[in-house]
């Protein structure tokens, strides 16, 4: 028949007493290890354990889940004998460390057109390849910044996980505008391999429209990308040569996928062999102003589309 032997220890007392008291009824088994530390900091540590009850003072009886008055830990000590160890309720204290971290993210439309040595930013049409970088700024205790290439990403765009964009070292996002959307918003979320670190970072994008700018092209310099020609331009040549840039829209001023519509004086006239090239020459009768007008289709994006017009002042 096993002997239960019931020790109320006070956390005051060390430990070798109550290892002590448990040799004195030689029933103490070799594995045995109970450990108690003082100062109110307190921890059992127990081999052979079977079974976690609560010691309820007002009932007196072992129970189940949390209890407010005290804690009983019930473990074999040997095949016939059981040693319960209860100890009065004590406060815990919890200490989390909170290290900030952030995301930056930057974007860039990939197929946007602009000409060489602009110093602005392409900017992105509708239905313009669009390109997210995420910057995480994540730092350890120590001070030390974590590496882009150490955290798994996962990409959402307008609030909808891409799966195929999200996963390790994934720190950049490709996608196509819809033209239904008014704006795109991107967010991502980033957490190391052992998910002790973590941040989120978004942004919002907005597609605007192309746009024409009218150059004009000297034969000795090439085109004059300093001033635009826009309404009232003095024209005190006999031929002006004008370029038309068109700005933002996803492919070069020479693809085939642009068709221009040149006007003068509001009358459609026959399109260069350089499509975004127009020559205006000044003769007898030619009046003291020209209007050119120019409209630009992307025949491969539905929305891509611009218009510019320009007055030129014949100064004879």
């Amino acid at each position: 028949m096993s002997e239960l032997i019931d020790w109320r220890i006070r956390w005051e007392e060390a430990y070798f007493d109550v290892l002590q008291a448990c040799q004195r009824q030689g029933k103490i088994h070799h594995n045995f290890l109970a450990q108690v530390i003082l100062n109110r900091e307190k921890i059992i540590t127990l081999e052979d354990t079977k079974e976690l009850l609560l010691y309820n003072k007002a009932t007196g009886l072992y129970e189940p889940g949390e209890g407010k008055l005290s804690w009983c830990i019930q473990f074999c000590a040997a095949s016939d004998t059981k040693i319960n160890l209860v100890k009065e309720t004590i406060e815990t204290i919890k200490r989390i460390t909170i290290q900030p971290g952030e995301i930056d993210l930057l974007w860039e439309a990939i197929d946007s057109y602009v000409p060489p040595f602009y110093r602005g930013k392409a900017l992105l049409s509708s239905e313009a390849q669009i390109k997210v970088i995420a910057m995480p700024n994540i730092t350890t205790p120590s001070g030390d910044r974590l590496k882009d290439s150490d955290f798994t990403y996962t990409w959402k765009r307008n609030y909808d996980v891409d799966q195929g964009a999200s996963g390790y070292g994934k720190r950049s996002f490709t996608f196509e505008n819809n033209y239904l959307e008014a704006i795109e918003n991107v967010s991502v979320s980033a957490s190391s391999v052992l998910g002790n670190y973590a941040a989120e970072g978004k942004t919002i994008i907005t597609p605007g429209n192309p746009k024409i700018v009218f150059y004009e092209k000297d034969p000795s310099f090439g085109i004059n990308y300093v001033q635009s020609i826009n309404k009232d331009f003095p024209l005190r040549k006999s031929a002006l040569n004008i370029i038309a840039i068109p700005y933002f829209f996803s492919t070069s001023p020479d693809s085939s996928d642009l068709k221009y519509n040149w006007t003068i004086n509001n009358s459609s006239t026959e399109t260069p062999t350089v499509p975004n090239s127009l020559t205006i020459k000044v003769g007898e009768g030619s009046g003291n102003q020209a209007k050119i007008g120019l409209l630009i289709s992307n025949l491969s994006k539905l929305f891509q589309t611009a218009s510019k017009s320009a007055t030129l002042n014949i100064e004879n």
